[in-house]
Formats: C-alpha cells, structure tokens, sequence
C-alpha cells in the first residue's frame, strides 16, 4: 500500500538537497530513484492528520488518568511523530509522562506500580514491558505505542537514559527544517533496507535521532552516506567540546557523534563496526549504482535450496549450532546475554585448534542460535598440552604430571620455563562446546541448552524454528554476490 504523496503533487521534492546534488552530477538515475523513495515514505496529509489526531487521543486520556489517580505529571509526544520524521506505514508513538524527580534510587517498583493503575483504567490491549526501567506497550486503531514513565529533569542530571528524550526531541525540532525531514527519512529507509537501522542491540545499528544529527550536520542524505563510506573513524561534534584526540579517549569507539543536549554522551555508542562497515559497503554500491532495491530489498535468497541437498551440503562442512532455550524476557537481555556467550566462544575457539572459520547467531521462535563453523571437528592428534609454569606450586606440577602422563607419548618437557606433554587423545566440538556451556550462567535469558552438529537434526530444528531462509543466507554468505547479481542487473 502506498501511504506517500503522489510526485505529480510533489514539486517541493525537487528542491530536496540531495534531489539537486544529484542533478547538479548529472546524475538522473539517482535523482529518479530517490523520487520514487520519496514517494513511497513521505506521509500524505491524510496520514499527517491521523497520526496527530491519534497521538492527541492518547495524550488527553493519559491526562485524565493521570488527573484521577491523583498523579501530576506532563504527558508528551516523542520521537518521530514529534518531530516529524516518521516513515510513512512504519509510526512509532512514543508518549512520555514525565514525573518530579523520585526521592529515591529505587523507583522502578513505583513506575510498575503507575503503569498497572494506568493499564486497568484504559480499554486499550496493553502489556508492561522493559528496557532500564518498565514501559508500557499498548494496541490502539491498528496502530503500537510505548507508553514511557521518566523524569523531568534537565539533560546534565537524568535520573534514568530515557530522561534525555524531550531534550532530544526540542533539539529536533528547534534546528531541522520541514525540507530536511524528508532527507532524514531518505537516510532512515535506506539504513533500514540494508538492515543498519535501529539501535536495539539485536541490530548494532542507527538510531532515528542519530540520523536527524547525521543530516542537520551533512545537510543531506547523499551527502551523509559519501562522506560516511570513505572514513574509517567519525569524529562529529555539534557542541565544539571535545578535540577528536580527546573524545576518542574518553568516548572509545569508532564513531563518535556528540550528543547535542549532552556533551558527556556519544549518541553512536550502540553502533557495531560489523553494522557500520555493512553501511559503507551499501553506500558505495549504491552511489555508483542506484536502485530503489537498496531501500525496499528482495529476500537475498530467493530459492533457497531444497532439504536434502542443504543436508548433503552442511554434511561436507563442520558445522553445528549451540540452541539456548529462551525464558519470556525482553529482546534486548536475551540479545544481549547471547552476544556475550557467542564472543566468548569465539574467544575460545580462536585460540583452540579446532581453527573457527565462522560464528552468528539466529533468532528463532523459541531460541536463540549460535551457528558455528570449525575446520576441524575433533582436534587433531597428536596435541600439546602445556602446563603450569616452574615456578608454580610443586602440587600444581605433580597434578597436571599425573593427570596426563598415561596418555602422554612425549614428555613432560620445559618449554618457555612451562611444563608440557605431547599427548594422543581427541576432543569433538560437540563435547568442547558442551563443556563451556553447561559451565555459562544461563539466567535470565535462558533456561537450558542443547548442542546440536547432525545434519539432519540441524535442518529439523532449525525448519522447527522457522529460521530456515535464514539459516542458509548465513552458511552461504553470499549476501554481497547475490546482491550485487539482482541489483546490478536491473535498473530500478
């Protein structure tokens, strides 16, 4: 369905900065694309008046609510419908109520407490939710809010993350013009389309009001995503505080944009390197060669293959998943728990001599995977086994000497001032991972696991799953070729 504003009624697009950069090039073919974009995600003013309207109704009975219960507070609009940026089809309501400041560290009993009052007073379809503090989510008209409790104080002294947001949202919309809205939903659409939106941790990318930042700064969407795919470090300060020496220190990443409202803050922070380079490359394929599929994509595979022959595939490789059982908890702990396990097992298994060629994780219905890929299957024998150093305890030595000198066929020897054994004796990846994980605090993301490296028990699980489309764009990582084939060989 297509919400947008017809281009026949939209002259106004055609003095959108980026539209003019790339007729300036003589480029047509990008200003066309972006049109057809435009139109597809710009809201009509049909729309604009529903979504306002709806955004008012929520506002005026959290009020009365609010006012019989006794509460007093402020209610407000945020995010994108506040500032006007919102995707056409895709509008998140975020509405704040904004209370004094608590007297005490321990308040979010009291925020849970508010949000059961509220849910029980409306005929809204509502669920409590949490992130740093709880949340209420609600279902009103075919459409999703989050109802969200913070304080209202000012942005050098937050009580809780969320407090910065009615700062961020008068920032927004005191500094961008109505012209400048639509290039941020040019960056936004495109950053979603190449799976780089969205700062929850599941996806490491670009928060909304880290595009608006991007375009106030580089004054369009073309010019934002250039300038982006040639760095290899962002350094952005819109407070002129920090040197970049400076602020790479302090902040310690890559990409540092400074928050407008909070010099203390870098708004990039949630950025992963994976996700910014996966925008680099998207950026420069489609500067060169611009098509609407960059900001509306085909599956990457379009056919995936069939059961048996993935089976016959997956049985040529080493390949296993770790499937961790999900509890009823909020995406971003689960997310993050997993993300936590996975880095250490590739730790782990960098430095083991099963040779890692490969690890990601999936999302299923009811678990998280951990898909692996080793070049070996069982280490290799004989091995080393190297021991304590000289200088430890004599009942560490005479330990580890009695632990492996039946099984040894060389040694022990000194070796770099360490006590070592060449033994015959073989490890499965199956055992190896087994071993970690049941040594791994599964709490409170999950509540038990399974190893799981047949070939045909993976596809079973993982069609169980119903992450099969998924799982096999992951063991090709193709995604670069596949794409390149569909989108270079077309035009739009």
């Amino acid at each position: 369905m297509n919400h947008g504003k017809p281009l026949k009624d939209s002259d106004t697009f055609f003095s959108l900065p980026s539209i003019q950069l790339a007729l300036k090039k003589e480029q047509k073919d990008m200003a066309n694309v972006l049109l057809k974009v435009l139109e597809k995600v710009v809201p009509s003013e049909d729309e604009v008046r529903r979504i306002k309207n709806l955004a008012k109704k929520i506002k005026s009975k959290l009020e009365r609510i609010l006012r019989d219960i006794g509460i007093q507070a402020f209610v407000e609009i945020e995010g994108s419908v506040a500032k006007g940026t919102w995707i056409s089809g895709h509008v998140d309501f975020d509405v704040f109520i904004l209370l004094p400041p608590p007297k005490t560290r321990n308040y979010k009993p009291m925020l849970e407490e508010l949000l059961n009052k509220i849910a029980k007073k409306t005929d809204w379809s509502t669920q409590i939710r949490y992130a740093e503090h709880p949340y209420l989510h609600i279902w009103i008209d075919n459409y999703e809010a989050d109802i969200v409790p913070a304080f209202k104080t000012p942005p050098d002294n937050i009580v809780s993350a969320v407090d910065r947001t009615p700062h961020h949202t008068r920032y927004v919309r005191s500094v961008l013009s109505e012209e400048l809205k639509n290039e941020v939903r040019l960056l936004k659409t495109f950053l979603r389309g190449i799976g780089a939106y969205g700062a929850e941790i599941k996806v490491g990318g670009f928060s909304g009001y880290s595009c608006e930042l991007l375009i106030m700064h580089f004054g369009s969407f073309l010019r934002t995503i250039e300038d982006l795919s040639k760095r290899k470090r962002i350094f952005i300060d819109p407070t002129n505080t920090w040197t970049p020496k400076d602020a790479f220190r302090k902040f310690n990443h890559f990409f540092i944009l400074v928050d407008p409202v909070d010099r203390n803050r870098n708004v990039t922070s949630a950025l992963r390197e994976e996700t910014f380079s996966r925008m680099q490359l998207m950026s420069k394929l489609f500067l060169v060669h611009p098509t609407i599929k960059f900001f509306f994509p085909e599956p990457t595979i379009s056919y995936p293959p069939k059961r048996e022959a993935l089976i016959d595939g997956i049985s040529k490789r080493n390949i296993c998943i770790i499937v961790l059982k999900r509890k009823n908890i909020s995406p971003d702990v689960y997310w993050g728990q997993t993300f936590k396990i996975m880095h250490r097992i590739r730790r782990l298994l960098e430095r083991s001599e099963y040779s890692l060629l490969f690890i990601d994780t999936i999302e299923g219905k009811s678990s998280m995977i951990i898909l692996i890929e080793t070049k070996f299957r069982s280490i290799p024998t004989p091995r080393k086994i190297v021991g304590p150093p000289t200088y430890a305890s004599i009942d560490n030595i005479l330990s580890f000497i009695n632990k492996y000198y039946e099984k040894s066929i060389a040694g022990p020897w000194i070796e770099k001032s360490r006590i070592v054994f060449l033994v015959e004796e073989t490890e499965s990846i199956d055992d190896f991972l087994h071993r970690y994980v049941s040594a791994v605090k599964l709490e409170p993301s999950f509540h038990s696991f399974e190893i799981i490296s047949n070939p045909k028990k993976i596809i079973e699980y993982i069609h169980k799953e119903n992450v099969f489309r998924k799982f096999c764009e992951i063991i090709s990582r193709r995604w670069i070729l596949e794409y390149l084939e569909k989108n270079y060989s077309s035009t739009s």
